[in-house]
């Protein structure tokens, strides 16, 4: 059952770093001219007046509200690490770095940094160097996100326990929600969960970082639901069947 706060969290803070991202995408869009429709995971932007540089601009919007998001949650995660906070606000900095991180990885192939590097002429081989130092960031940030989240395993549980319960069940289950509130979407549910489960793999790396810490997780009790986890939950629910609709957007 202590699981099941950091498996609420993994879905939530996910969800709304992907709600930043697109909203970020839609509002940069808004204000250089370009009339867009807001949905999950995706915006529809009316690029038919746009110059190359809105494009880009546009596109890059996205990936860097992420990594604006997950800074902000950094600084704020080491004022509050020892709160209930923390953990909401960890799982926050880590998906919202992990998105700028994870967009850059697929520079070289595709995605908003891809499409920017593209319109703006950036050669094959720095989009190449993109793609590198993106897989290797993300790869770190998951693995001291995994460190980290061992310290909110109770005091007294077998190591392979506490990564299985902190790590590979609010991946899967997270995972698996994520994908299950977003139907349906533009890109079918069998790319989309592709997709998904693609991002998810690089937790792998989270679970080694919590086997490797060499210290015992100490005595905090911060694994309890509260209220406010259920709310959180309940916005970003909310937000994701609004945006599925359709938000139309003018200048």
């Amino acid at each position: 059952m202590w699981a099941l706060r950091a498996t609420l969290w993994f879905a939530t803070a996910y969800t709304l770093v992907i709600v930043v991202h697109e909203a970020a995408h839609a509002l940069t869009a808004v204000a250089l001219g370009v009339p867009s429709t807001l949905f999950n995971f995706w915006v529809n932007h009316d690029f038919s007046q746009a110059t190359v540089q809105t494009r880009a601009a546009v596109g890059i919007a996205g990936p860097t509200s992420g990594l604006v998001l997950g800074l902000i949650c950094l600084a704020i995660y080491r004022r509050r690490t020892s709160s209930a906070a923390g953990l909401p606000i960890l799982y926050l900095a880590a998906f919202g770095l992990g998105n700028f991180f994870g967009n850059l990885m697929s520079a070289a192939f595709l995605g908003d940094f891809s499409n920017a590097a593209v319109m703006l002429g950036l050669s094959p081989a720095a989009r190449i160097v993109a793609s590198v130092a993106g897989a290797v960031s993300l790869a770190a940030i998951t693995f001291l996100t995994g460190r980290e989240l061992w310290s909110w395993v109770p005091p007294g549980v077998h190591r392979l326990v506490g990564v299985v319960g902190i790590v590979a069940v609010p991946v899967v289950v997270g995972t698996a929600v994520i994908v299950a509130i977003n139907q349906p979407t533009l890109f079918g549910l069998s790319a989309f969960a592709s997709a998904r489960a693609g991002e998810a793999a690089f937790w792998l790396f989270a679970a080694i970082g919590a086997l490797l810490v060499r210290s015992a997780p100490p005595d905090r009790a911060r694994l309890r639901l509260h209220w406010a986890d259920g709310m959180a939950a309940l916005v970003a629910l909310v937000a994701v069947r609004v945006m599925a609709l359709g938000i139309p957007m003018v200048p």
